[in-house]
């Protein structure tokens, strides 16, 4: 089916599976067992990279955000590049191991009164294939050509190995 559902989850906590109940139509009442009403019923299991959305958040915000759980690592880092914002979230999708975002949902809707669109900030927690958790947010400036990285999380190799990763894809895309 082409229907989406999004889940909303907060940055405490760690998701295994959710419970999902899916209704098509109309639900048809039971008067001696409330559960049965039609519904399809299944568990919903977390995939790479699908909790990762657009949402603005700054620094301090950011770090607050994991000092509730960890001590941070933040480590910051600039990517200049000539290419557009559709080219650019490709490369971020890939390096990020993520699932597909479009361009235009990630555009902010008050740049038409602007002469250049305003940054685009992701931020999210990302799973790697080793099952490790890390808070990152991606800044894209189109007015300059930047990318801004931080992520926080305890192991100092991830960070790196995700820089050089997006790093890699953008210099051989082009």
């Amino acid at each position: 089916s082409s229907s989406m559902v999004q889940l909303h989850v907060d940055f405490r906590g760690v998701l295994q599976g959710v419970r999902v109940t899916v209704h098509a139509g109309f639900a048809q009442q039971s008067d001696d067992d409330d559960d049965q009403d039609g519904g399809i019923q299944g568990e919903l299991v977390p995939t790479i990279g699908e909790l990762l959305h657009p949402f603005h958040v700054g620094s301090d915000q950011f770090v607050q955000l994991w000092q509730q759980h960890q001590t941070p690592l933040v480590v910051e880092s600039r990517l200049f590049l000539a290419t557009t914002l559709g080219v650019l979230i490709q490369q971020l999708t890939h390096a990020l191991n993520l699932s597909h975002i479009n361009a235009h949902q990630l555009q902010p809707f008050q740049h038409q009164q602007q002469q250049s669109p305003p940054p685009v900030q992701l931020v999210g927690k990302v799973r790697s294939d080793k099952d490790v958790w890390m808070l990152a947010t991606i800044e894209v400036n189109l007015a300059v050509g930047s990318v801004r990285i931080q992520v926080a999380q305890t192991t100092p190799q991830l960070p790196q190995a995700l820089l050089d990763a997006m790093a890699d894809l953008i210099a051989h895309s082009k």
